[in-house]
C-alpha cells in the first residue's frame, strides 16, 4: 500500500489493523497495564496510574505518551477527560476499544510472555528477567 493511501484510509477513518510486528514493547506495556486495571470492558483508567506503573519499570514519561498516541491512532485504546465525582476534578482517562479487545485476545500470548522488570538499573533501561536488554519479544519491536 502506499504511503498516499495509508494516509487516505486513516483520514476516512477507516480502521487500520495492527499487526504483532507493528506493536513496540513500550504499547505492549501500556496495553499490559491498562488491562490491568480495566477489570471489565468500558471501564476507565487514569493515564496517571499507567504512566507511573511505566516509570517504575524504567520507561520515560516521553515514551509512554508516545505509546498512548500510538495505540489511540491506531483505534486500540480511547483517551479522554473524566470527572472524579469524589474530588471533583477532572482528569486524563483511558479505555481499551472494541477492536483494542479483539487484538488482545488474539495475542493473548505475548502478554502472557511480556518480561519487565522494576527499574533497579542506574540507566533506566528494562531488562528481562536473565538481565539483558531486550531487543525483541515474539516480533515485537523495540521503539
Amino acid at each position: 500500500m502506499s504511503i498516499k493511501s495509508k494516509v487516505q484510509t486513516l483520514f476516512r477513518g477507516k480502521s487500520k489493523k495492527v499487526n504483532v510486528e507493528d506493536i513496540t514493547k513500550i504499547e505492549l506495556a501500556v496495553l499490559s497495564f491498562i488491562l490491568e486495571e480495566q477489570t471489565i470492558p468500558n471501564k476507565e483508567v487514569s493515564i496517571n496510574i499507567i504512566i507511573e506503573a511505566m516509570k517504575a519499570f524504567g520507561f520515560r514519561k516521553l515514551e509512554t505518551n508516545i505509546a498512548f498516541r500510538s495505540l489511540k491512532a491506531n483505534k486500540m485504546i480511547d483517551l479522554y477527560f473524566s470527572y472524579d465525582e469524589q474530588t471533583n476534578k477532572k482528569f486524563s482517562a483511558c479505555s481499551i476499544t472494541e477492536e483494542g479487545e479483539k487484538w488482545i485476545i488474539k495475542n493473548k500470548k505475548l502478554l502472557h510472555n511480556l518480561k519487565l522488570q522494576s527499574n533497579s538499573s542506574k540507566n533506566g533501561e528494562t531488562k528481562s528477567e536473565n538481565g539483558s536488554t531486550p531487543k525483541r519479544i515474539h516480533n515485537i519491536k523495540q521503539a
